[in-house]
């Protein structure tokens, strides 16, 4: 990836407000319903109704499934194209605080081809709200395609006000953004807020978000070079980082980069195992190994704080000393920051249990995480380009 930052910085700085969005004609012209796609054995388990005059007066399609197991849903007969983008948006309910589905482009067949680039996962609630999701044809459609919905738990399903439009916003600067770290970075789910404010600064076309993370990891599953303490190295490192990588890779392959943003959540399992000594030289040595990886020297750095959950180090002895050394870094790099995460772990989580001072965050918590990671990702850009400006 080339780093031509301060050619590529100078475009950004009219680019920061709303992005202009831009939609060719509605494909979903003859939205009457469902067909099954696969499997016939799950068909008895499967009921799709639709309802007159549902949500907001307009049509429901509603998917009952009694159990769980493979189950796919499909509007086909769609002219889309390779290379191409496309939008689609939809409002949607379930019976659950939380219940998740897929959706892709494929080939209307039993077994279904996938032609979108990648399955997007949506996670559902049990109020009405309104989803948009981008998909992106990689493969030349043989025949007309479809709009596949893959449906695994049991429950029942509401979709609404569905519309699939080609995305024909203008293409810009690229900007990546990198999320990884542990339990609390696992919960965030981009899709709710942070996807959302970058693309709408930047554009969705413009924007390349790509996370990975695993719950209860230190931070030796991301920097190669981690020495503990006390006692030898470990056999293995970094190997969490190596998959985050792939995924990063496959993202940008081809694509010339602008700006580079990493977003850190980690530290808890190193407060645990009391490696909080070594956590700041650890964090800055794993800034350095992605920018060297990147061909970067660029970097923009966002770390979110540990939370107040074990500030008197009761459970987690070194709580404090990573908080403390989160902050050092953040503050010690050009175009770094951190984001206070003290208020996120009161409330209700996503299993509809209320929290008080947890280790994991509420419900509200993750979407607001994402929103603060955005907004700092987007300030560090700002910055960054009225500075290459100058």
């Amino acid at each position: 990836m080339k780093n031509r930052a301060a050619v590529a910085l100078l475009t950004l700085v009219s680019a920061l407000g709303a992005a202009e969005v831009v939609l060719g004609k509605e494909l979903l012209t003859e939205p009457t319903g469902f067909s099954f796609l696969r499997p016939e054995s799950m068909a008895d388990a499967c009921k799709v109704e639709k309802i007159e005059a549902g949500y907001q007066g307009k049509l429901v399609h509603r998917v009952t499934k009694a159990r769980k197991g493979g189950f796919v849903l499909k509007y086909d007969g769609l002219q889309v194209e390779q290379g191409k983008t496309y939008t689609f948006s939809f409002a949607a309910k379930t019976d659950a605080p939380a219940r998740r589905f897929g959706v892709l482009f494929g080939l209307p067949q039993n077994p279904y081809s996938m032609l979108s680039t990648k399955k997007e996962m949506v996670d559902l609630t049990n109020t009405w709200r309104p989803y948009t999701i981008d998909l992106t044809v990689a493969k030349k459609p043989a025949s007309p395609a479809a709009l596949v919905f893959s449906l695994y738990v049991s429950g029942t399903f509401e979709f609404a006000d569905m519309s699939l439009k080609e995305d024909l916003s203008p293409v810009g600067p690229k900007h990546l953004f990198i999320l990884s770290g542990q339990s609390n970075m696992q919960g965030h789910r981009p899709a709710e807020a942070f996807t959302p404010t970058v693309a709408a600064a930047f554009g969705r076309k413009n924007a390349i978000v790509v996370q990975d993370a695993l719950g209860g990891q230190p931070i030796q599953r991301w920097y190669k070079k981690w020495v503990p303490p006390t006692g030898e190295k470990p056999a293995t490192t970094g190997d969490l980082y190596d998959r985050l990588m792939a995924k990063v890779n496959a993202e940008i392959k081809g694509k010339e980069i602008a700006s580079v943003t990493f977003i850190w959540m980690q530290g808890e399992r190193d407060a645990k195992m009391k490696w909080g000594e070594v956590y700041g030289a650890s964090l800055r040595g794993l800034i350095q190994q992605l920018g060297a990886d990147l061909g970067r020297r660029d970097l923009n750095v966002v770390v979110g704080r540990l939370s107040d959950f074990d500030l008197k180090g009761e459970r987690y002895p070194h709580w404090t000393m990573v908080r403390e050394a989160q902050v050092k870094v953040a503050k010690e790099i050009p175009y770094g920051t951190w984001i206070d995460t003290d208020d996120l772990n009161d409330g209700v989580n996503r299993r509809g249990k209320k929290i008080a001072n947890d280790l994991h965050y509420s419900a509200k918590g993750y979407k607001v995480l994402g929103t603060r990671f955005a907004e700092a990702a987007i300030s560090l850009i700002r910055k960054r380009a009225e500075a290459a400006g100058k």
